[in-house]
């Protein structure tokens, strides 16, 4: 055999070998990809799990901005990055204030109440049952407590039997006490307290005769006086008194359930535009002065 096409097959082994040795080191270092993946396809798992497999996963912003809508929704705050997937549907502001945040940072937004108030201590202890880990920390495991990323993991062919996801606790039911009205405080989430019963006004407040600045001030209060007053302009009429009663959602002091809340939430966003309850009551009152 010539030296020419022995030195030939010689290089093509060598080429062969440092070909494969390449590819090996770039495909089991998969965190230096996790910048460039999305969890949409099959591949993008197998990576994910043999990043989290050679303890190199790493809770960067460029993963939570991958989970971006309900779907899969993670929120980044005050340095700690939570998955509230789960918890959307229970959001008693509803979810359409928290899917704009989904894979960001959130910290003001949480903070302000998405610039509608503050969240009371209870709030704040529910959002740690969601908790994922710190912002930029390494995990060794696909963290349990994520559903999103566990069902993720769940596709993924290995020799590891996957952790069990456990059940995040989630409110299933309120004490309607002055604590939990105040929570509902402003125009996007809207409760008063009136003559010892809870009513949600939310969607009612763009219908108000009056304009909905009358009734803002008072959201997440007792507004007995300022309703049987009108805000100390009068008194409202029997037909106003009755609309009323299609927004209780329970006693003051009584429990209900998060499902009850939003069938009532629902039934009155559907409810057709009233009558101007003031000018019946001017109406009365001017056929009170005629009998007299």
């Amino acid at each position: 055999m010539k030296t020419e096409t022995i030195i030939g097959i010689i290089g093509t082994i060598i080429l062969v070998v440092f070909i494969g040795i390449t590819w090996n080191t770039y495909t089991i270092t998969p965190s230096a990809q996790l910048n460039e993946v999305t969890l949409s396809n099959q591949q993008v798992q197998n990576q994910l799990q043999e990043a989290v497999n050679s303890g190199s996963f790493t809770l960067d912003t460029a993963l939570i901005s991958q989970h971006s809508n309900a779907d899969s929704c993670w929120l980044l705050i005050s340095g700690k990055v939570y998955d509230v997937t789960q918890y959307l549907q229970l959001h008693p502001g509803g979810r359409a204030i928290i899917l704009p945040f989904c894979g960001k940072e959130a910290t003001a937004a949480f903070d302000t109440k998405a610039g509608g108030g503050s969240h009371s201590n209870n709030a704040i202890s529910q959002l740690g049952a969601f908790l994922i880990g710190d912002l930029n920390m390494l995990l060794t495991e696909l963290p349990v407590n994520s559903p999103a990323l566990s069902n993720t993991a769940g596709t993924v062919n290995t020799n590891q039997e996957p952790s069990p996801a456990p059940v995040t606790p989630v409110p299933t039911s309120i004490t309607l006490d002055a604590a939990a009205v105040a929570r509902h405080d402003n125009s996007r989430d809207c409760w008063l307290i009136i003559n010892n019963s809870v009513y949600a006004v939310t969607s009612y407040l763009a219908r108000h005769p009056g304009g909905q600045a009358i009734i803002v001030p008072f959201c997440g209060k007792d507004a007995t006086a300022a309703f049987a007053t009108q805000a100390g302009s009068g008194s409202h009429s029997n037909s106003a008194v009755n609309q009323l009663a299609a927004f209780k959602i329970g006693v003051l002091g009584s429990t209900t359930t998060v499902q009850d809340v939003q069938q009532i939430q629902q039934n009155t966003n559907n409810l057709p535009a009233q009558g101007n309850g003031e000018d019946e009551s001017e109406e009365e009152n001017e056929e009170e002065e005629e009998d007299d």
